[in-house]
């Protein structure tokens, strides 16, 4: 992989579902199925948005 940020970039485009991983406040990790970012920075931020109503 010459371009890793390309790469990622360009996986990110097709994509229709994305599965961000973090830790949470108790160091347990945790996966949330989210629709594909409307929008992003360069492959290095995402916009992610959620369906709930506060």
């Amino acid at each position: 992989m010459r371009d890793p940020e390309k790469a990622i970039g360009a996986m990110a485009g097709k994509a229709k579902t994305v599965f961000p991983t973090y830790t949470d406040s108790q160091g347990y990790p945790a996966t949330r199925a989210m629709l594909a970012p409307p929008e992003r920075e360069r492959g290095k931020v995402f916009w992610l948005t959620t369906n709930h109503i506060f």
